[in-house]
């Protein structure tokens, strides 16, 4: 019959949970109580939290459109946070103390009726409302001199069911009379104390690292607590600091209930009065008990970045009311991330080199060079990143990433390198993770080598003065070279017309002095100085009939080796427009501007001068000034440009050696040694053009 009463009373239990989680959707009254914070795998931070009934039962079906959470008063938005419902999904870790009280009767008869009273009601629970391996039991016994571990927490109903059964209660005592006509009473110091056994407990409970995250609780069952008074308030404060509420079950009628109530009131337990033809109270007290098992749990991504306390508040909007639950929390200090670029490694140089030479360098390989990154966490609590940015030299570059991982890689473009040699670049990465913490790495410092060939040399088609054929004279020399011959190839020239005069008075002097060469070929010398002399007067210029100085190709042209001849000024270029002689005339990319330089014929020495060219004028090596001139002296090395940046070098050469006037002492500097050129042109004049009148 005892079995069946159980059974019966499992099967009760469970149809009223079942009833307690319909028509959850509104509630009036009800109470919400937060019964974890895990802050472990900050910045998510786990909540655990019960919702009850006016009743004291717990409610299902809650959605999140009735919660609300804020933390440090501030809310927090719903698409950061998640909520879920632990169905019998906690187990509860319940406390049993057992008080058997004096088991004696006012006649001294022991009796142990009490006490099979308790070991019945826990052995109910054991049976019919304990679920294994999810709740954990204890039971202790208290007794006149103390209290007795019977068994310690355990998942197993059998194995407390038999360690309960084992156990013995000690006697009871035989009540004295004070005087031959007072009541019996039990001896000074024989009554059992509960108290004192639970305020040892909580501590236990409290702090017993085996303790999972589900509640905890104990439940009294006591004939009553004879001496309470200051000690039961205490004890009920305690465990509510503690979050163990005390469940108490009164075995008899007895004005004691008053102390009872205070425990289970204050702690945020229940009472219930246990009599042997009512259990329903008891009934009730179970299946609140069982309802702890069921709770929520609210996931959300804390903004939190300061160490220290803070608060956290789950509301709850019943339909009825507002119910809402704070509690306190603790975030030890938080560490910006650390940034390590790991690739290119410190020291690192990146070479792009071309296979030939090109002027735009910015498609020299590789055109981009990837840099990773790795973020770490010193703190130990890993936060997503909203930026990251790669920075060369100070400066950002690339794209910012959006939503990083804690490993990042950009793509760094050098495209825009385009120094010839070697670049130093201060490669950092900068990151601002989910909480506004920022962080920059150390400073990679890697180089970056751009090498192009030199362009090759270029054919030019120089135009160069052919050597003119002498004119067929009608007169003997010396009055051919010296008068007639001069005469006639100036017949073009602005001063045609006096030189034609002069001419024609010439031939007639010339019949007269062939007719008398004898006897005038000594006035002849004399007057052909003086006719030469007047010419030159008339006209401004010298015309040589032969070159005065030659220029030998020596690099940078197909002509290399061969002679041109200088009769005079000559400027240099690649421009008909500006200059005499030309190279490179059809090349734009040619580093020889239009007007290079100029061929100075000072009579008795030549002079060189640049010409304000881009790329300059060289002589033996060393750069002139713009428009400066320079003397020159027989066996100089002339340079265009650079010969190794595609301009042309040229030796210069004197007809005379022996003519020059100017003192070697005077020379810019040396020219290379063993420059000396045969200045036969008899085969080059054919294959230059003539620029100009003259050179």
């Amino acid at each position: 019959m005892g079995k069946l009463r159980w059974v019966l009373f499992g099967v009760l239990v469970a149809c009223v949970l079942a009833a307690g989680s319909v028509g959850s959707a509104q509630v009036v009254g009800g109470d919400i109580a937060i019964t974890e914070i895990d802050t472990s795998a900050f910045p998510d931070i786990q909540t655990r939290f019960r919702l009850l009934d006016s009743t004291g039962y717990p409610v299902s079906g809650v959605t999140a459109m009735a919660l609300e959470v804020r933390e440090n008063r501030q809310t927090v938005a719903p698409d950061l946070w998640q909520l879920r419902e632990l169905e019998d999904g906690v187990g509860v870790r319940v406390h049993f103390v057992l008080d058997a009280g004096l088991r004696v009767t006012n006649d001294g008869t022991s009796t142990n009726e009490q006490w099979r009273q308790a070991v019945n009601l826990t052995t109910g629970f054991l049976q019919s409302v304990m679920i294994e391996n999810l709740d954990t039991v204890a039971i202790t016994a208290v007794e006149r001199t103390g209290s007795r571990s019977i068994i310690d927490f355990t998942g197993d109903s059998a194995e407390a069911q038999a360690a309960l059964a084992a156990y013995s209660p000690p006697g009871g005592v035989v009540f004295v009379s004070p005087d031959p006509e007072g009541t019996p009473v039990p001896p000074a110091g024989s009554y059992s104390n509960p108290l004192e056994a639970i305020d040892n407990l909580l501590p236990v409970m409290a702090n017993d690292p085996e303790a999972q995250a589900g509640p905890q609780v104990i439940v009294l069952i006591t004939p009553g607590i004879e001496q309470g008074g200051n000690q039961t308030e205490e004890v009920a404060n305690q465990a509510q600091d503690f979050g163990i509420p005390i469940y108490t079950i009164l075995t008899r009628t007895d004005p004691t209930r008053a102390e009872l109530t205070t425990l289970s009131d204050t702690s945020g337990g229940v009472y219930a009065a246990a009599t042997a033809n009512n259990t329903q109270a008891v009934d009730e007290l179970y299946r609140h008990l069982a309802g702890q098992r069921r709770q929520y749990v609210i996931v959300h991504r804390s903004r939190l970045s300061q160490a220290g306390a803070h608060q956290l508040e789950v509301v709850w909007d019943t339909g009825g009311n507002v119910l809402s639950d704070q509690a306190g929390f603790e975030l030890a200090e938080l560490v910006a991330p650390r940034v390590i670029i790991e690739t290119p490694e410190a020291g690192a140089t990146i070479t792009r080199q071309a296979t030939e030479y090109v002027s735009d360098t910015s498609g020299v390989e590789p055109t981009e060079q990837t840099v990773t990154a790795t973020i770490i966490f010193p703190d130990g609590h890993e936060r997503s990143l909203v930026s990251a940015q790669l920075m060369v030299d100070g400066a950002p570059v690339g794209a910012l990433q959006r939503n990083p991982e804690t490993r990042v890689q950009f793509s760094w473009d050098l495209r825009g390198i385009t120094t010839e040699g070697t670049t130093s670049f201060s490669l950092q990465v900068e990151v601002r993770d989910e909480l506004g913490l920022t962080a920059t790495s150390p400073a990679t410092m890697v180089a970056v080598t751009l090498i192009v060939p030199a362009p090759p040399p270029t054919a030019t088609r120089i135009l160069v003065t052919p050597t003119p054929t002498p004119l067929l004279c009608y007169s003997p020399d010396p009055l051919c070279s010296k008068v007639e011959r001069p005469l006639r190839e100036n017949l073009s020239s602005v001063t045609s017309v006096v030189s034609m005069a002069i001419a024609v008075a010439a031939l007639i002097f010339a019949g007269v002095v062939w007719l008398n060469r004898g006897k005038v070929i000594e006035a002849g010398g004399r007057v052909g100085g003086a006719v030469t002399n007047f010419v030159e007067r008339v006209t401004g210029r010298r015309v040589q009939a032969a070159a005065k100085a030659y220029l030998v190709v020596l690099e940078g042209d197909t002509n290399v080796g061969r002679s041109l001849e200088l009769y005079g000024d000559t400027p240099l270029g690649r421009s008909k427009q500006y200059a005499q002689l030309l190279f490179q005339q059809n090349d734009e990319d040619s580093p020889i501007s239009r007007l290079h330089c100029t061929l100075l014929d000072e009579e008795d020495h030549f002079s060189l001068r640049d010409e304000d060219s881009a790329n300059g004028t060289y002589l033996n090596g060393l750069r002139l000034e713009p428009l400066v001139e320079e003397l020159l002296h027989d066996g100089d090395e002339i340079e265009l440009a650079q010969v190794k940046r595609g301009g042309v070098k040229l030796l210069f050469q004197l007809a005379e050696r022996s003519g020059s006037g100017v003192p070697d002492s005077s020379r810019l500097t040396r020219p290379s040694p063993g420059r000396v050129f045969d200045t036969g042109v008899d085969t080059v004049a054919d294959e230059f053009e003539l620029e100009g009148d003259e050179f």
